[in-house]
C-alpha cells in the first residue's frame, strides 16, 4: 500500500486539526478535513506529473501554496451543493458515477485502470475521502445539469461551423495585420539605414512602448531563451547593428544595439553585455485552434460547462453565510526561497535590467505618443507569440541612434 505524499499545509501550524478554519451556512469546516483534500490534490498532482509521492519537491510545495486558495474555495463549494441537494434530493445513477471515475483515472494518466484498483493502493483513510470526492464530483455534474437553463450537454453542427468560420476568418485578419506591422517595420528600418536617428523615426513610427526608442533593455544574451528571435539577432550581432522586423511576446519590431561591451567580474569571468533599444509595432496572436469537427465540439461543450458551473457558484456564494474564523492568519506565513540557506558570497556584478518586460499588471502607460488601438470591431491587440522567422542577419556598423 502506497503511503501519503510529503506535504506540508499551508494552514497556519497553530490551527488544531479539530478547529473549524470555514463555516458554511452554519457548517464547520474543519482543519484536518482541509488537510486530507490538499493530501489527495498533492497525490493526483504527483501521479500526474510523474514526480515522486515520497520525496519532498519544490514543485509540489509551489503547487500546494500556489492554489491553497483554490483548495479551500473547491470545499466551500462542495458543501454548498450539498446543502442544496439536502433540499432537493440528487439521484447520483451508477452510470455517472463510473464515467466520472474515468474521467479521473485518465487525469491522473491511468486510464487503463479501474479506479478501484487504484483507491487499493492509497491509505484507508485516503481511499475513503478520494470515493468521497469523486462522488461529489458525480454529484456536482448532477446538479449543474438540473440548475442550469442552457444544454449544456450538446452542441449543433451550425454552432460548431460557425466556430470554425469564425478562427478561420479572425486568424486570415490577423495574419494581414501583422504582415502590416511587418511591413511598416521594415520601413523604418530603411529610414534609419538612410541616416535618419532610430530615436526620431521610433519616436514618429512606432504603435507601442516609444520610450523604449531611447532605451529598452540592459542585457545579457543569456537572459533569452534561445528559441527567441532576439537571442538569434544578438549571437551575431556588433554595435551599431539594426535588426530587421523581429517577434516579440508584446509586439513586433526592430531591435538597435546601442552598446556591446564586456561586462567582466571579480573572478576574472565575464560576459557580453548589450544595451539595446527597441521601434515596436502592434502584434496579435491568431486562435489556436483546431479545425477539427469533434474536437471543437468537445472544446465548446467545455466552455458551456464552464460557464454554467462559474455561474452556479457566484449563485450559491452569493447567497451564502461563509465565516473564515482565523481570518487573514488562516494560512502560513510562506518562507523565502532559500531563507534558511547560508547565503553564498557572490562575485560583484554591474546593475542591470531584467532581460524581460513588466508583467500587464505592472506596466508603465504607453505614451501620448503611441498610436491608436485598432477599433472595436478588429481583433483586441494581444501578445504576439515568438519565435517568428528570426532575425536575418543585420547591416553592420549602423548607428543604432543615427548619431
Amino acid at each position: 500500500m502506497a503511503k501519503a505524499p510529503s506535504v506540508v499545509s499551508p494552514i497556519n501550524p497553530k490551527i488544531k486539526s479539530s478547529e473549524s478554519i470555514a463555516i458554511v451556512n452554519g457548517v464547520a469546516i474543519r482543519r484536518d478535513d482541509y488537510d486530507r483534500w490538499i493530501v489527495l490534490r498533492a497525490r493526483d498532482f504527483c501521479v500526474a506529473n510523474g514526480l515522486d509521492l515520497q520525496k519532498r519537491s519544490e514543485k509540489l510545495d509551489q503547487y500546494i501554496w500556489s492554489t491553497r486558495d483554490v483548495a479551500l474555495t473547491d470545499m466551500i463549494r462542495r458543501e454548498l451543493i450539498r446543502q442544496e441537494c439536502e433540499k432537493k434530493p440528487i439521484v447520483v445513477s451508477n452510470k455517472v458515477l463510473v464515467a466520472t471515475q474515468r474521467r479521473f483515472m485518465k487525469r491522473i494518466r491511468r486510464p487503463k485502470e479501474s479506479f478501484e484498483e487504484y483507491v487499493k493502493e492509497l491509505p484507508e483513510d485516503q481511499g475513503e475521502e478520494l470515493r468521497k470526492q469523486v462522488f461529489c464530483d458525480a454529484r456536482d455534474e448532477v446538479f449543474l445539469k438540473n440548475w442550469a437553463t442552457n444544454d449544456i450537454e450538446h452542441v449543433s453542427a451550425v454552432e460548431v461551423s460557425n466556430r470554425i468560420s469564425f478562427v478561420q476568418k479572425y486568424n486570415k485578419e490577423i495574419e494581414e495585420l501583422n504582415a502590416d506591422s511587418k511591413r511598416r517595420a521594415a520601413a523604418a528600418k530603411a529610414e534609419i539605414l538612410a541616416g535618419a536617428s532610430f530615436c526620431q523615426v521610433a519616436t514618429n513610427r512606432a504603435d507601442i512602448f516609444i520610450d523604449q526608442a531611447e532605451l529598452w533593455d540592459i542585457a545579457e544574451i543569456g537572459e533569452f531563451e534561445p528559441e527567441e528571435d532576439i537571442f538569434k539577432f544578438l549571437t551575431t550581432a556588433k554595435q551599431g547593428d539594426i535588426s530587421d522586423p523581429l517577434d516579440f511576446d508584446d509586439g513586433i519590431g526592430l531591435v538597435g544595439v546601442l552598446l556591446k561591451e564586456k561586462e567582466e567580474q571579480d573572478d576574472g569571468t565575464g560576459s557580453e553585455l548589450f544595451t539595446l533599444v527597441r521601434c515596436m509595432f502592434n502584434g496579435y496572436d491568431p486562435i489556436e485552434e483546431s479545425d477539427d469537427f469533434e474536437t471543437v465540439r468537445r472544446s465548446l461543450l467545455e466552455d458551456r460547462v464552464k460557464a454554467a458551473r462559474e455561474a452556479l457558484v457566484t449563485e450559491l456564494f452569493k447567497s451564502a453565510k461563509i465565516e473564515f474564523p482565523f481570518g487573514k492568519k488562516l494560512f502560513a506565513k510562506k518562507k523565502a526561497k532559500g531563507a534558511n540557506k547560508p547565503k553564498k558570497k557572490q562575485p560583484a556584478k554591474k546593475k542591470k535590467k531584467s532581460g524581460r518586460l513588466p508583467s500587464p499588471g505592472k506596466a508603465k502607460p504607453v505614451p501620448d505618443k503611441a498610436k491608436p488601438v485598432p477599433d472595436q470591431d478588429k481583433p483586441v491587440e494581444k501578445a504576439k507569440p515568438g519565435p517568428g522567422k528570426g532575425g536575418a542577419p543585420s547591416t553592420s556598423n549602423v548607428q543604432a541612434t543615427g548619431v
